[in-house]
């Protein structure tokens, strides 16, 4: 299914070629919500709630639970605007669909006479204007181990339109018309704290049924083809680059413009911070084209939202101001459900002798992730340290600390990978090695090690628990540890100071073939350098042992 989405996705990129003479509004382009309103629409990069559905579907993947939005507003005064989405995970990814209506009632009508003065029929007619949405987003990472595609989510929006004329007037009375078109996303993670993304709406070409045509006349027309690119940055909070105690701090820059139309492009900034979890304050700059003096512009609207997020509800307000006149700005009000978070359901059963099973619930705390005091930010193998420790597989010290660049030694790596595979320990009947002797602390975990065949004694008859493993050394351990095949023969240098007859090339090649080394790409192996505490880590996690643990980790606090 995602593969098919996915060979979808690009076969309309690279379709979409023919030009269109486009006249009719998307709606959808206001109808998002009072959040990315407040924010000025600048999400393309950061979205990644209910609204997903209309500023960039590839968001929806990051949604794993149901989630709602709605919103009721009136536009300038005189439109009546109401949105109404929900999403649900489904078919590997998540599924969204949305309502967008926007209406005007008791519009005069006129009729300009010869000399060019409107004159008023006392007619009036109504004007409305519905679209309807499926939506779906899927995380490519999730069925791709490409180190770019595994950074990347894809969505896409299939739009219905419908709009009509009523009223007294014959000549638009039961006017009305309908089309498709649909939209692509895209978002890529630069890192912890920085996304891109990109929109294209309404991507349909016409000979896949990208119009809009009115009943009555056959008249068919295009709809406004746009392309949003954004750059969004978390400033502040976890896994940014600042910590400000438990505030976060997102801002976006978007860029709007328009795929065959001759208008100017646009640019959209927004800021949201949040000074305690359950509230945040935002502000933006939406620019909207604008005719002043028979020439054409770019007007600056202010934007302002306030947001409340409590019991797994949303209460967003949003102000946004239409053309610089006051009577034309607009107050929006969204209320959403996301769900609760740091809870999971755990099903646990109880057998009695001769009687039936006896199922209760528990609800349990979600795991934090384990932080040390000597492992910021910024360090490069953070994640994979953290992740381990929290998983118990590889922990710190008592007093905080995970030593990151200490050099591991013999006893502690045999300890660490028979307890993270949780292998049974037997204590020995008689001494397997003269410096092991009975009673000590790794006695066991060396015995396991050495059975399983993942690190030996030497031909003097010591294990040498407490020397220090070099790079060469531990590579070969954690290989086995792994399961990779080793090859017969090297078919190439590994890195530059690895030749193929090195003692450990063998074991060097299939650890890097196995994406084990990532972390050395570009760099020379240096053989004889002492692994430490955070290579190991980072080893590790790139094993399939650690992926699966980690994923699981992943999937357990996305769930809970």
């Amino acid at each position: 299914m995602k593969k098919i989405f996915f060979g979808f996705f690009l076969f309309l990129l690279v379709f979409n070629s023919a030009a269109l003479a486009s006249s009719i509004v998307d709606i959808t382009k206001i109808g998002v919500g009072a959040r990315p309103l407040g924010l000025a629409k600048a999400q393309t990069a950061l979205v990644s709630d209910t609204s997903s559905i209309f500023i960039n579907p590839a968001g929806l993947s990051e949604l794993d639970r149901f989630t709602l939005l709605t919103m009721n507003s009136k536009l300038m005064q005189d439109v009546d605007y109401l949105t109404l989405a929900f999403s649900t995970p489904a078919w590997g990814g998540t599924v969204g669909f949305a309502f967008v209506s926007a209406g005007v009632s008791s519009i005069p009508l006129s009729t300009v006479s010869a000399g060019g003065t409107p004159e008023a029929t006392g007619d009036f007619s109504s004007f409305g204007s519905q679209v309807f949405v499926l939506s779906y987003g899927i995380d490519y990472g999730e069925i791709s181990s490409n180190d770019f595609l595994k950074r990347m989510e894809l969505g896409a929006s299939l739009k219905y339109f419908m709009q009509n004329f009523s009223g007294v007037s014959s000549s638009l009375s039961g006017a009305n018309g309908t089309g498709m078109d649909m939209d692509l996303g895209i978002k890529y993670y630069l890192s912890d704290w920085a996304k891109m993304g990109l929109t294209i709406q309404n991507v349909l070409p016409s000979s896949l049924g990208g119009t809009f045509t009115w009943a009555g006349s056959g008249l068919s027309e295009g709809i406004s083809s746009v392309i949003n690119t954004g750059i969004g940055f978390k400033l502040w909070g976890e896994d940014a680059p600042f910590q400000v105690q438990a505030q976060e701090l997102f801002i976006e820059f978007d860029t709007e413009m328009y795929y065959y139309e001759k208008k100017q492009s646009l640019w959209h900034v927004g800021m949201e911070w949040w000074p305690v979890e359950i509230l945040a304050l935002r502000i933006g700059v939406d620019q909207q084209e604008d005719q002043v003096g028979g020439a054409y512009g770019v007007r600056n609207n202010l934007t302002t939202g306030v947001g409340l997020n409590y019991a797994g509800f949303t209460f967003d307000y949003a102000y946004h101001q239409f053309g610089g006149v006051e009577e034309n700005a607009s107050y929006f009000f969204s209320i959403g459900y996301l769900g609760e978070d740091q809870v999971e359901i755990v099903e646990r059963t109880l057998k009695k002798k001769g009687r039936r099973p006896i199922i209760f619930t528990e609800v349990l705390p979600a795991p934090a992730v384990k932080t040390f005091t000597d492992v910021p930010n910024n360090y490069w193998a953070r994640p994979p340290i953290e992740y381990l420790a929290t998983l118990k597989i590889f922990d710190g010290f008592p007093d905080g600390t995970f030593k990151p660049n200490d050099p591991i030694n013999r006893a502690e790596i045999a300890v660490l990978l028979v307890n993270a595979k949780e292998l049974p320990l037997v204590r020995p009947t008689a001494s397997m090695f003269s410096d092991v002797p009975p009673g000590h602390w790794a006695e066991r975990q060396i015995k396991a090690a050495v059975d399983r065949g993942y690190i030996s004694g030497y031909p003097s008859g010591k294990f040498e628990p407490y020397r220090q493993i070099t790079r060469a050394e531990g590579v070969i351990i954690l290989s086995k540890f792994a399961g990779l095949i080793i090859p017969k023969k090297v078919p190439e240098k590994p890195f530059p100071d690895i030749g193929r007859n090195h003692w450990a090339a063998k074991e060097i090649y299939a650890a890097k073939v196995g994406g084990l080394l990532e972390y050395l790409g570009g760099k020379n192996f240096e053989p004889d350098k002492k692994l430490t505490r955070a290579e190991v880590a980072e080893i590790i996690s790139k094993t399939r042992f650690g992926k699966e643990k980690i994923k699981e980790f992943l999937m357990y606090k996305k769930e809970s």
